[in-house]
């Protein structure tokens, strides 16, 4: 009589999975929509936050409100708001994109539309950039 045993590996929970999102290269483009809007979304979640607090500290007065109209023109702060931008243009497209997919809306060309609606996120990205910046 021979026993056999069933030898597995360990798991490492949750650990384990989010690695696993972070290989891209080897996901669906499904997985990697789906993961660019999450971000995206979670980032403008994240910015609507430090908008309301920079909407509470403009009702501290007239001297509050100079100090953030100083703050809107900073550089650093302009480039920040492009990427906000940025993220806006991508989820919207993405969002947009994966809404149509997911009724049955060129559901064969998804990969093009993916490819669109980046390409579009991209080139407008650059008009708005370009704008900000007082170049246009």
């Amino acid at each position: 009589m021979t026993s056999t045993t069933v030898h597995t590996r360990p798991t490492r929970g949750r650990v384990r999975g989010v690695l696993a999102y972070a290989n891209l290269r080897r996901r669906h483009l499904g997985s990697v929509a789906f993961v660019t809007n999450r971000i995206t979304g979670l980032l403008l979640v994240g910015y609507l936050y430090l908008h309301l607090g920079i909407l509470y500290l403009l009702t501290e007065g007239p001297r509050s409100w100079t100090t953030v109209l100083h703050l809107f023109k900073n550089p650093a702060f302009l480039g920040l708001e492009s990427l906000l931008i940025l993220f806006i243009l991508i989820h919207g497209l993405n969002g947009l994109r994966l809404a149509l997919v997911g009724t049955g809306v060129g559901v064969r060309h998804q990969k093009a539309w993916f490819a669109t609606a980046m390409s579009v996120s991209g080139c407008l990205y650059v008009v708005v950039v370009l704008a900000m910046y007082g170049v246009i």
